[in-house]
């Protein structure tokens, strides 16, 4: 997760898996006594991820003599439709990295093995970081990196305007409008207060939650339509009250990477991201960035939460599942890969290996860590996965948020036809 998800093409990804016919899971430990197994392995992501990832591969190989890993990789939107034909076609890799918006439905589909049954120490792991992988299947995801929704503050920004940076522990919704209105206004129209929220989906998860409310529960999709309203009726008061940019740009903004944004580039106090991306948002902008809390969590206990940047997993066809859990073990637990990883694929879920690497962390990752530490004082359960089909919830969040901005819907009549969606994408 380097980047922002954005709309991805989950049509083709959900259409692929949903032809999956799964009959029976292979057990098993793989090939007998003196016999060589071959390991195949697949995660996304930047040429750093797979140079480091490769070099994991290879300490692997020089401790276990018999074991090949076979490195697949891709992009993030590619991967998952590579998966899903693999998965549908007999055919998966034997070690995945996952993301939390496929976990439920594969493990659903009987694609994944459970984790808890295998060789795996997780000893080392927090509970409520553990739950983060955990559905009816079992533990089909073990987390990798943890991370959490947070605004992210520019001071330059706020210096520029002569607007004190909030305080991310105290400040609530009217706060955020009131204060990001302030910055635009002093802007003289180069720069504004906040991004315009309801593109990415944690900031509806934690609205949700602050309402006493969730996006899924175990039967599904549970946000109820008021509080979705009303969510798209702050995001437009935003707009309405300068807070944010006006519709066409922030439609525009959505497409930009991060080093493209307007909290990189200097023309947002206030961005909406996941705290790991920090590090190349500080780079980006040349300078400390600050992470907030989202705006009205403190007069919401538990609605901050721990997201698991991403997993590791292991295909329940796998004929070689003792091998497989023997290197998910070592990509979780051994030192050397924490100190090579380091915080690349988020903050490590490992609270042994966190520790072991925490001095060698860049100054943004630490203090990212120290955020993360901070906050799991106050977090509340981890939200429930998204259900099969929920993979294509944010483009069709980003769709209705932007029918809303240009006025061609209300803030109800997007409720209700997200809702209606969104069901029938869950089946």
């Amino acid at each position: 997760m380097t980047s922002r998800i954005r709309a991805l093409r989950t049509a083709v990804v959900g259409a692929t898996a949903a032809a999956l016919l799964l009959t029976g899971c292979a057990g098993g430990g793989g090939a007998g006594e003196g016999k060589d197994i071959e390991l195949r392995f697949t995660w996304w992501g930047s040429d750093t991820r797979h140079a480091l990832t490769e070099e994991a591969i290879a300490l692997f190989e020089e401790d276990n003599p018999g074991i090949t890993i076979v490195g697949e990789y891709s992009d993030f939107a590619s991967y998952w439709e590579k998966l899903a034909t693999s998965v549908a076609a007999n055919d998966a890799p034997d070690v995945m990295q996952f993301d939390e918006m496929y976990l439920r439905e594969y493990a659903d589909r009987g694609a994944l093995a459970d984790l808890s049954t295998l060789d795996i120490d997780t000893a080392d792991y927090a509970a409520e970081v553990l739950a983060t992988g955990e559905n009816d299947g079992g533990l089909t995801g073990l987390s990798i990196g943890v991370t959490s929704p947070v605004m992210i503050a520019n001071p330059a920004v706020f210096d520029g305007a002569g607007v004190p940076v909030p305080d991310g522990d105290t400040w609530s919704w009217d706060d955020y409008l009131a204060t990001s209105a302030a910055v635009t206004a002093a802007g003289g129209g180069s720069v504004w207060g906040s991004e315009t929220l309801g593109f990415e989906v944690q900031g509806l998860i934690v609205w949700a939650r602050q309402h006493g409310e969730a996006l899924y529960d175990a039967d599904g999709l549970a946000i109820s339509e008021e509080t979705l309203a009303g969510f798209w009726e702050m995001v437009l008061e935003g707009q309405a009250e300068g807070a944010t940019p006006p519709a066409s740009r922030a439609v525009e903004e959505i497409s930009l990477s991060l080093e493209q944004s307007g909290t990189a580039t200097g023309q947002l106090a206030l961005g909406e991201w996941w705290s790991h991306n920090l590090a190349v948002l500080d780079g980006a902008s040349g300078q400390s960035l600050e992470l907030l809390r989202m705006p009205g969590s403190s007069d919401a206990e538990g609605s901050d939460y721990l997201k698991s940047s991403m997993y590791w997993t292991i295909s329940s066809r796998s004929a070689n599942q003792e091998a497989a859990a023997k290197f998910v073990d070592f990509l979780a637990n051994d030192e050397r890969v924490g100190e090579l990883f380091l915080a690349e694929r988020g903050i490590p879920s490992n609270l042994a290996i966190r520790e072991a690497v925490a001095d060698q962390l860049s100054p943004s990752d630490q203090t990212v860590l120290a955020y993360i530490d901070a906050i799991s004082e106050v977090i509340g359960d981890p939200p429930v996965t998204a259900p099969a089909g929920g993979g294509a919830t944010q483009s069709v969040l980003q769709r209705y948020t932007t029918e809303v901005l240009f006025e061609r819907m209300t803030p109800a009549e997007a409720a209700t036809a997200f809702i209606d969606e969104v069901n029938a994408n869950l089946g």
